[in-house]
């Protein structure tokens, strides 16, 4: 209980071998004291804002987190509002509870957690990624620039943590797409982008990919894509594209894509910060691409 800042959950409690009548007596005498419904506490331990988040995760269970502001204020991010009890879900259930923010992150990997004295807590990227969508430009502009230059994580793995999660109308995404172009200053040259594509699509078991291919069926015309499989009728893209302007013209690159899948062909994009910090999955996507083609 001192990791958990004196609270148990009524499941640990009954794990223990605490019965409900038990544990009741204990609250009637003043020892123990219920925090939230599913949470008891040692009455007299002092309150404190991590206590506060321990007995909120508790209550909501193993499919809640620390995110947000508290996951920044637990990574020591400067600018943000501290002492906010803020947690997100993975499971579909709704949860209201006195004194806590709770959100539902629903695209969460493994690699997007860390541990945190026992807490499950969002990982310094995926913070960020959280963070844009609640907090000003301003604000947001200041904790990145602070994460990066005490190397809480960089502009890399934020752009691939924001790069797997976008998607149409995912709140915050075309606030942190203005601060990361700021802060990675000229895009990548196409000269380097290639290079780090074909280190991915290097030593595969088939035979190599065409470059620079034209892909057109009669009239219909998609355009040169960057590398293509043609046995597999696979399309690789690699982007590296200023942030916003990726987004300004998602719309094309769909358009573009859904030409090619009108030919039986099948387009993966890769973005140049995946190339760059991720590489061995994205040489797994391509695999597993080639794999059901």
């Amino acid at each position: 209980m001192e990791q958990q800042h004196g609270h148990l959950s009524l499941t640990q409690a009954h794990e223990l071998g605490a019965s409900t009548r038990l544990i009741r007596s204990r609250e009637r005498a003043g020892v123990l004291r219920r925090t939230f419904p599913s949470v008891t506490s040692v009455a007299g331990v002092p309150g404190s804002w991590l206590s506060s988040l321990w007995a909120a995760h508790l209550q909501l269970g193993p499919a809640s987190l620390i995110s947000h502001e508290s996951a920044g204020q637990l990574h020591d991010y400067e600018g943000i509002v501290r002492d906010l009890v803020v947690l997100s879900i993975t499971s579909t259930a709704g949860h209201c509870l006195p004194g806590v923010h709770v959100h539902r992150l629903v695209d969460l990997a493994d690699h997007d957690v860390v541990d945190r004295d026992g807490l499950p807590v969002t990982s310094p990227a995926r913070t960020i990624v959280d963070l844009a969508a609640v907090t000003s430009p301003g604000r947001l502009r200041h904790v990145v620039q602070g994460a990066v230059s005490d190397r809480r994580c960089s502009v890399i793995e934020i752009g691939a943590t924001l790069a797997r999660v976008r998607r149409r109308g995912k709140p915050g995404v075309s606030r942190l797409d203005r601060v990361l172009d700021d802060l990675a200053g000229e895009p990548i040259g196409r000269t380097r982008l290639e290079e780090l594509l074909d280190v991915v699509l290097e030593s595969l078991p088939v035979p190599g990919p065409v470059s620079q291919q034209p892909i057109a069926d009669g009239a219909q015309y998609v355009g040169v894509v960057d590398r293509l499989f043609p046995d597999q009728k696979l399309i690789i893209e690699a982007d590296g594209r200023r942030w916003h302007v990726r987004q300004q013209r998602m719309a094309n690159d769909r358009r573009r894509d859904a030409e090619a899948a009108a030919m039986g062909f099948l387009t993966i994009r890769f973005m140049w910060e995946q190339l760059k910090s991720e590489p061995e999955w994205c040489r797994r996507v391509v695999l597993d691409a080639l794999a059901h083609r």
